[in-house]
């Protein structure tokens, strides 16, 4: 279809599907050049003459409200992060002062002028740095979670800048949480991984190089006063004309007030206090969710919108149903790269009438949110102001529920020594509307939070709500026909599920009671016999996840190769079967698992390393090898991403079988002799992919070198970011790797002088104080745990990589804190390749946005003629 025949709604999706910058460099040419007397089409920079700047209308809107509540803290956004490894605390400290001056807006606060609200910038801030030391007390996360949550609950002076703060908890000599938290008229979504983007950028420039030559950033083509400025400039009387209109008539007749079913009365004013309440949804289900997306011409969140929709018809009983959802408000490219408060607020409202079933629904929520997205351009403050709904201090205009899907970059504070990960902080700080649900991926699953006002809803109204949302996901996907007025009713007295006292199914006396209660819904299935309840049991006790389904898999609960070692450990003296750690790779699921225990067969006595992690096509299969604590399951985002075109399996840890038994010490090319053995049984001919992420790329290095020597033809071998292992001593000691390779364990210096018995106990109650270990992991399983890791540590420490083949090195594109072709180029190998990646970090890219890019990296490579072997069969 041309773009002259063309309607709205199908350019608006078009249009939706671009990158911002994208976007504009359309709209532009859709508009056509600028009309004399016109607004300027661009943002440009405005003269500082020291005279306060206009405010945003976003930020108005907030003075406003924090006028009616001075200090509030229901706009107060945070992010916090756990810090492990060697941060270099001064550096970190010396990153927030460079931003503080690099944008405006950390310098910014905003004021009362006589006939508007405007921002005042300031020429420096002093740096609203905090640090605590917590390293002695009993259990230091709790208290340093309490502190951080303190710091959010906490509302700020919007006269006084700056208006944020951070606070860096020290839990132990490498491990650490960091806290920031801003005041919306500062910030959104966006801005925040801006923050930590530049952030880590700063950090990582000034750790390699003090007085770098050159600014490590960019210069900033424009600062959010600017923005401000030009966003009352574009907004035209015509423009405001037009939008005004098209949301009066979409919004004519709509109700004031979503009569949700509250638990005790609403107050006359809104206090803004809330909570929040965080909930997953299984893979299966955003699976299921995705396909149905596909198979009805829909976006994910398009479905996802239409599922909450359902859920708050059915709910309130109400079919005429309005929503609020944010979008990023940055209309020019050069608005991307800034912190500030760009985002903006659009109005979707669905018609539920008529008994519609979940499909017919799909595609009217997706025309209602086409409309809302290509109206966008008016400021929900001017929406307000000219549609002029009835006001009431009880409750925010035009709508009073938020859904909001993660559309916007994730940040990702890369600081190299240290492995970042993100930590949700308990806070009771504040509710902006009734009710929001906020939605993100994250490794396969969907992490849901709702946050609630407290004046309204109690924490178990929202927690029955979270598992209702689930339980209608997973009916609507599983028939996209099914009316919607068919559903359970959710409401308290008319849902019908499994009562509190009924008794689930008996067994021998001695099997384990069912982890939850769950009500029974097509989504979630409660383990069925004492089999997955021992799995489902054990699960919950390493993992501290519960409910456990029968559908869920051990890796999207958050599993690793530690806690799999307990799972697999404990299932063996609770089962009197013989399981392994290949058992719970190859099975993933509860059900699997158990179908496996319950088969009764025990393990060949011939270990059987390789685990098929996808079936494939003809291709050639790749092969994804482990790193140093055996870990595979990094590989299975990646491994979705890559499709069916091949098989794709995992070469599982050698030390990780015979039941725990000691393998005895081996050399790195003894143990990629034995892998290597293992992947001709499973393909008897070349050519060999083979692929490793971070350390794991020395194996593939290990295990190609043996395939060639023997004669066999190898094809790619990929290195997704592996660093070369020059660092290490030949023959490290028990100090050495558990300070090197275990991030909870204590420095090393702290180690030594330890016997080894001791420095086990140390090790493992650091572990179980920062969280990483069960709190009642026994020390004899942590030994053998250890033992085996030891056992690895030695065989790696001492490899030098000699394969006389060709490398593909994928690697971070910008990466400044070290050259890693060139520490490659001091090896004998044969050539390297080296593909750079749109990566905000090291752990994207087997995580997040970048995996999709990584996988079309790697399939390219897979299907380039092998090297010196034009022939071979790709």
């Amino acid at each position: 279809m041309s773009e002259a025949t063309s309607g709205p709604s199908d350019r608006a999706e078009r249009l939706a599907a671009l990158s911002p910058r994208a976007r504009e460099l359309v709209l532009r040419r859709m508009r056509g050049p600028a009309r004399d007397g016109a607004a300027a089409a661009d943002p440009r920079p405005v003269p500082r003459t020291g005279a306060p700047l206009p405010a945003s209308f976003s930020q108005e809107r907030l003075w406003l409200l924090d006028r009616l509540r001075p200090d509030s803290a229901a706009y107060v956004v945070s992010t916090a992060g756990r810090l492990r490894g060697d941060l270099d605390v001064d550096r970190l400290r010396a990153g927030l002062a460079d931003l503080t001056a690099r944008h405006e807006i950390l310098r910014t606060s905003l004021a009362w002028t006589g006939d508007r609200t405007a921002q005042i910038v300031h020429d420096s801030v002093t740096v609203p740095w905090e640090m605590t030391d917590l390293s002695a007390v009993p259990d230091p996360r709790a208290d340093a979670e309490r502190i951080l949550a303190a710091d959010v609950e906490r509302g700020f002076d919007l006269t006084a800048a700056p208006l944020w703060r951070a606070r860096l908890v020290r839990m132990g000599p490498r491990d650490h949480l960091f806290g920031v938290a801003m005041h919306h008229t500062i910030t959104d979504a966006w801005s925040v991984g801006v923050l930590l983007s530049e952030l880590g950028r700063l950090y990582t420039a000034s750790r390699k190089d003090p007085a770098p030559e050159r600014p490590v950033l960019p210069p900033l083509p424009l600062q959010y006063g600017d923005f401000a400025v030009w966003q009352r400039e574009r907004l035209t009387d015509d423009l405001v004309a037009g939008l005004t209109g098209f949301w009066k008539e979409e919004l004519a007749g709509a109700p004031e007030l979503l009569a949700l079913p509250t638990d005790r009365p609403r107050p006359q004013v809104r206090s803004g206090r809330g909570a929040r309440h965080d909930f997953g949804v299984p893979g299966d289900l955003l699976r299921a969710a995705r396909e149905l997306s596909g198979s009805t011409d829909v976006t994910l969140f398009m479905a996802l919108l239409a599922a909450f929709v359902t859920v708050l018809s059915r709910w309130s009983g109400e079919t005429d149903v309005v929503v609020g959802t944010p979008v990023a408000g940055r209309h020019h490219p050069d608005l991307e790269g800034l912190i500030g408060f760009f985002v903006n607020s659009v109005v979707v409202r669905t018609d539920l009438s008529g008994g519609p079933s979940f499909r017919r629904l799909l595609h009217h929520v997706r025309r209602q949110s086409l409309r809302a997205f290509e109206h966008q351009d008016l400021p929900f403050e001017k929406l307000v102001e000219h549609l002029a709904p009835t006001r009431d201090t009880a409750y925010n205009p035009l709508f009073q529920v938020n859904f909001g899907f993660g559309n916007v970059p994730r940040g990702h504070l890369d600081l190299p020594g240290t492995v970042a990960e993100p930590v949700a902080v308990p806070s009771g700080a504040g509710a902006k509307f009734d009710l929001s649900l906020y939605l993100n991926e994250d490794r396969g699953r969907l992490a849901g939070t709702f946050e609630y006002a407290t004046d309204i809803f109690d924490a178990a109204t929202i927690e029955r709500l979270a598992g209702y949302l689930v339980e209608v996901l997973a009916a609507v996907t599983a028939d996209p026909d099914l009316p919607i007025a068919h559903l359970p009713d959710p409401r308290p007295g008319q849902r019908p599920g499994t009562p509190s006292g009924s008794t689930p199914e008996t067994g021998d006396p001695g099997e384990p009671p069912a982890p939850s209660l769950w009500p029974a819904s097509p989504g979630f299935v409660e383990p069925r016999d004492r089999w997955e309840r021992y799995v489902a049991q054990v699960w919950s006790e390493v993992l501290g996840v519960t409910p456990i389904g029968a559908h869920d898999e051990f890796f999207e609960l958050g599993g690793s190769s530690m806690p799999g070692m307990l799972v697999v450990d404990r299932l063996c003296r609770l089962t009197g079967r013989s399981v392994t750690l290949h058992d719970l790779y190859a099975t993933r699921t509860v059900e699997a698992l158990a179908d496996w225990i319950r088969s009764g067969e025990t393990v060949s006595p011939d270990p059987q390393f390789v685990v098929e992690l996808q079936p494939g096509g003809p291709r050639a299969p790749l092969f994804f090898l482990h790193a140093v604590l055996g870990e595979l399951y990094h590989y299975f985002e990646l491994a979705r991403a890559l499709g069916t075109g091949r098989a794709l399996y995992g070469v599982q840890n050698d030390g990780f079988f015979h039941g725990g038994a000691d393998p005895g010490v081996l050399t790195m090319e003894q143990m990629a002799d034995r892998y290597a053995e293992e992947v001709r049984r499973v393909h008897p001919e070349g050519p060999y992919h083979l692929c490793g992420f971070s350390g794991a790329g020395r194996f593939a290095l290990a295990v190609a070198d043996s395939l060639h020597a023997a004669g066999d033809r190898v094809g790619t071998v990929a290195l997704l970011d592996t660093a070369p292992l020059t660092d290490a001593p030949p023959a490290p000691d028990r100090a050495f790797i558990l300070a090197g390779w275990l991030l909870f364990s204590p420095p090393e210096e702290e180690l030594r002088g330890l016997d080894p018995q001791a420095q086990l106990q140390r090790v493992l109650e650091a572990g179980k104080r920062a969280g990483d270990l069960p709190p009642d992991v026994e020390p004899a399983e942590f030994e053998s745990f250890c033992r085996r890791l030891e056992l690895n540590a030695r065989a790696v420490s001492p490899y030098r990589p000699s394969y006389p083949g060709t490398v593909t090195l994928l690697t971070q594109r910008d990466r400044t804190d070290r050259d890693l072709p060139a520490e490659w180029a001091r090896f004998p190998i044969g050539g390297l390749k080296v593909e750079e990646i749109e990566a905000g970090s090291h752990m994207e890219f087997v995580y997040g946005p970048a995996v999709a890019e990584v996988a079309r990296r790697l399939e390219a490579c897979l299907d380039e003629p092998a090297h010196g072997d034009p022939g071979a069969d790709r």
